[in-house]
């Protein structure tokens, strides 16, 4: 199956060409060219400035670019194209496969119908439908509804039931905004000023706020946390305390929940948090945690104490390279934060090729707590068979967090610490680094 891009139109109604509007520094048009790459065989785009196939008339409609693209796809031995607009930036490999899945016998196109509208510019379209597309067009033909309509009856299979925000395109950038919004991008509006040229602009960045985390009614820590919802910091919370040993498992934790006094001062930033009889905070936990936002312990002494604190570990299976090769375009996929504003860190859990959960934030530490403190509050510790991947570099901390959550694996795309490496080994957990462009580094296993 071959995929294409339609990257041209004139843009009217954003005021540039928005196939290169940049969202978390990556173009449209590459973004979307990403997520049907991770489905079909082969991508092209089709139209605009990187346009690979020559269009009978440039700027002429979608008609005559999937006509384009379906003599792109008999050319080179395809049975049909899954055909994408550039300015799809919620697309996700979940609605690519569904476009992507074969046809019934004697089907021509498969067109999602959102919100009783045809959505021809995200769809799949048969070689077989070339001809009828051809004689379209060459009898004047420039809408490509009307052109698909002439399919035939019972040749187009077209129904309700599609994710409407994966298949939303931004018109304008009011569009673009409000539909990052309804992904979840936990973004912020700022105006910039682009040079060169001096033009003034909105743009979306990363939000950062403190979360106060109460224990046994007396702060303990305060971090600084991208919000993302009263889940995601009860998780935050549970997977700080897991890391930093103040609870070893879940039943450690009597009660955990936001502050809902309406009369305390942010309020909304707070997580309450009750221990188990029996359980106390480590002496001196407050005083050191107060300060720091996960900063976690250092040196040979903190090797030696961890040690004490886990159980004996085996080597687990070792991550298979195509595994390590998919994971990075999987997360992506799945970035909406970093998708609007490029500055969120991304952590997730894999079992093998599968994503199991993925979250985001300003930082590395807290990122991994928060899918850690999910599967705490599951009771689905340890995370044995699990992978844990990391977007930046590897510090001790993390490899702490990964080996009390019980994980496998941990894959970075970043490089790690000299400490790092060693606390790895020495709790025989594999460690992968630089794990990106089909290449990686073992550093721990090997």
């Amino acid at each position: 199956m071959l995929g294409a891009v339609l990257a041209g139109g004139r843009s009217a109604r954003f005021g540039v060409d928005k196939s290169r509007v940049e969202i978390g520094g990556v173009a449209l048009v590459e973004r979307v060219a990403r997520v049907l790459g991770g489905v079909v065989a082969e991508v092209v785009i089709v139209g605009g400035a990187a346009s690979e196939i020559d269009e009978p008339e440039p700027g002429a409609g979608p008609l005559q670019a999937v006509v384009a693209a379906l003599e792109e796809a008999r050319r080179r031995g395809y049975r049909g194209v899954v055909i994408l607009a550039c300015d799809l930036p919620a697309i996700d490999p979940a609605t690519v496969a569904r476009l992507a899945a074969p046809l019934g016998e004697g089907m021509l196109a498969r067109v999602p119908r959102v919100g009783g509208r045809l959505q021809v510019l995200a769809a799949r379209y048969e070689v077989a439908a070339l001809e009828v597309l051809t004689a379209a067009w060459q009898a004047g033909e420039r809408s490509l509804t009307r052109a698909v309509a002439g399919l035939g009856a019972g040749r187009v299979e077209a129904h309700d039931g599609w994710e409407a925000v994966a298949l939303s395109d931004a018109d304008t950038p009011e569009a673009l905004r409000k539909i990052l919004r309804s992904i979840g991008a936990p973004v912020a509006e700022v105006e910039v000023v682009r040079e060169p040229g001096g033009v003034r602009e909105v743009d979306e960045v990363a939000r950062e706020e403190p979360l106060e985390i109460v224990v046994d009614g007396a702060p303990l820590a305060v971090l600084l946390r991208t919000p993302s919802g009263v889940e995601d910091d009860l998780s935050l919370a549970a997977g700080f305390l897991l890391a930093e040993g103040v609870i070893e498992r879940r039943a450690d934790l009597d009660a955990l929940g936001p502050c809902e006094d309406p009369a305390a001062e942010h309020g909304e930033n707070r997580v309450l948090v009750t221990l188990a009889p029996g359980v106390e905070a480590p002496a001196g936990a407050r005083r050191a945690f107060v300060t720091g936002a996960s900063c976690g312990l250092c040196g040979k002494q903190a090797i030696a104490d961890l040690a004490r604190r886990l159980p004996e570990r085996r080597w687990g299976a070792r991550p298979e390279a195509a595994a390590i090769d998919a994971m990075q375009a999987a997360v992506r996929a799945r970035q909406a934060g970093f998708t609007a504003t490029g500055g969120l860190h991304a952590a997730a859990i894999f079992e093998a090729e599968r994503l199991v959960e993925l979250a985001e934030d300003v930082g590395r530490h807290n990122a991994v707590d928060k899918v850690f403190g999910r599967a705490l509050r599951r009771g689905e510790l340890p995370l044995s068979g699990r992978c844990l991947w990391v977007s930046g570099r590897v510090s001790f901390e993390l490899v702490q967090k990964a080996l009390v959550a019980g994980v496998d694996a941990l894959v970075a795309v970043g490089a790690p610490t000299a400490l790092a490496v060693e606390l790895a080994r020495n709790g025989r957990l594999w460690l992968v680094g630089f794990a990106r462009d089909g290449r990686f580094n073992v550093y721990a296993g090997a």
